[in-house]
């Protein structure tokens, strides 16, 4: 076996001629919507009264299909889809009875009487 050959090939078969190919890369499992947390999809904006914090582009589309499980067509030739209620965004009945809490104990710490 020529000398760069023989380099070249550092996975071998335990009979040393065969050459094992080259691990692909592989693709890592995330959560499913992992990407949409990033500042590339979500756009925040605020004034004195209201902060929103949104979707934007086409991620807005496929957020909202999911959050209420709406119909939808995959890719343009395909078939109409019917998708499970995934719940991205919004508080369930814990959350709200956290946030009640901490409000509540906020207004008697501060309050005057």
């Amino acid at each position: 076996m020529p000398q760069r050959l023989r380099m070249s090939c550092a996975n071998r078969n335990s009979n040393g001629l065969n050459c094992k190919k080259p691990l692909m890369a592989r693709r890592i499992r995330r959560a499913m919507f992992q990407k949409l947390r990033t500042s590339r999809y979500v756009k925040a904006s605020g004034r004195y009264d209201a902060a929103v914090l949104e979707f934007s582009g086409k991620v807005r589309r496929i957020a909202r299909v999911h959050q209420y499980g709406l119909k939808d067509r995959p890719n343009p030739n395909s078939h109409v889809v019917q998708y499970e209620l995934r719940p991205l965004l919004g508080f369930n009945e814990d959350s709200k009875q956290l946030v009640e809490n901490v409000i509540l104990a906020m207004l008697m710490k501060n309050s005057f009487y």
